[in-house]
């Protein structure tokens, strides 16, 4: 399983148990029941879940006519609840997954075969055929999954295409497997389903954050034998098969693993909107770019102190959300870096530059400003 780790830190200590206990089933010379379960009965599982609504033809007009109406418009996630990838397909309303054969021609999203009898018949339900993923970047900031799949009619190829096949629509990997040692020494035989983030979660309207802090508290469930990532489709392609089917594939690159307790698209994504400058104004536009514009943003406003602490200023300049959060994480995983995070905080260092000719009067006097500072180490373990 890929692990994500801070650059230059040492292998968790939770995944370092895990290896040790896998270690001694292998090394086992007396293999029990339970050995050999894990060593013959183990299997991996992937499940991939779009993110993307539907909005009806009067809702598009609607957009069409005026922007204010996007207020107004009322989606649904059905398309992307019967198009679960996971193994075959599944719908969210059945419990057993996909079987049987529909013989009518109404399409069921329930069976495993559906009848086309104006184009191909009876075909299969689509599902995956392979699965990679891989750490992207010099230090592995980014995580990059392929997954390839068969659609066995034009009909399912349509509603693929409607919730797979455009790049920036966000979806949602998980993978793992079937049956796995724990780190306690116990035989852990759960039902995939069980393992991911569940449907009635995902589904449901929810914020980048929301969704990633479920993939952790996942990961952290499956001690090393779980991983997740919430990311966005930056390709794809099909083809079509001799025997009437679609070779199908999507590229999802996960957004950046730097400022793990932070990540998020737009700033508004984590930090109320009171807390953000007006969106009209040329500092309020600066902050929405990301939450690193934001957070540099407010600690500018310091210019008193050459050294201050940054969630300390961040309070005091109006940015109480993601100060909060600098100091959870702190307290949580900033223990192990305790040099670098004094009295649950970090350091900001503050240096006043000149540049020449760069002020007033035409550029004839010089311009003062003032140079923020942190370490390195902070950038890339916060």
């Amino acid at each position: 399983m890929i692990q994500r780790e801070s650059v230059g830190s040492p292998i968790r200590a939770d995944v370092i148990t895990q290896l040790e206990k896998r270690e001694a089933v292998f090394g086992n010379p007396a293999k029990s029941r339970n050995d050999l379960m894990i060593l013959n009965s183990n299997a991996a599982w992937v499940k991939v879940r779009s993110s993307v609504n539907k909005i009806t033809a009067p809702d598009l007009d609607k957009i069409k006519g005026s922007k204010n109406e996007r207020t107004n418009i009322k989606s649904n996630s059905q398309v992307a609840e019967n198009f679960v990838l996971m193994s075959g397909t599944r719908s969210t309303s059945s419990e057993t997954g996909r079987s049987g054969v529909e013989k009518t021609t109404s399409y069921n999203f329930q069976k495993a075969y559906n009848n086309f009898p104006e184009t191909t018949g009876f075909r299969p339900m689509p599902g995956i055929t392979s699965f990679t993923a891989k750490s992207k970047n010099t230090y592995g900031t980014l995580m990059e999954a392929n997954i390839n799949f068969v659609v066995w009619s034009l009909e399912e190829l349509e509603d693929c295409e409607l919730i797979y096949f455009r790049p920036g629509y966000t979806a949602l990997v998980e993978w793992g497997h079937s049956v796995f040692v724990d780190n306690d020494g116990n035989i852990a035989n759960t039902p995939a389903d069980a393992q991911t983030v569940p449907d009635d979660i995902f589904f449901q309207a929810k914020s980048f954050e929301e969704i990633d802090n479920n993939v952790k508290r996942k990961r952290e469930i499956g001690e090393g034998n779980y991983e997740g990532m919430f990311g966005f489709i930056t390709n794809f392609s099909w083809k079509f098969r001799q025997d009437g089917g679609y070779d199908c594939s999507i590229k999802i690159v996960s957004r950046g693993q730097i400022l793990e307790g932070l990540k998020a698209t737009n700033t508004s994504d984590i930090v109320p909107s009171g807390q953000i400058g007006d969106k009209e104004e040329e500092e309020g536009k600066r902050e929405r770019k990301s939450i690193f514009h934001y957070i540099f943003s407010r600690l500018e406003e310091e210019d008193d102190d050459y050294q201050f602490k940054a969630a300390e200023k961040l309070e005091e300049y109006g940015a109480a959300k993601v100060s909060g959060l600098i100091k959870k994480w702190i307290k949580v995983e900033g223990k192990k870096y305790e040099a670098s995070y004094p009295e649950g905080d970090f350091f900001v260092f503050r240096m006043k530059a000149q540049i020449k000719g760069a002020g007033a009067l035409f550029g004839m006097l010089d311009k003062r400003i003032n140079l923020q500072y942190i370490k390195l180490r902070i950038t890339i373990t916060l």
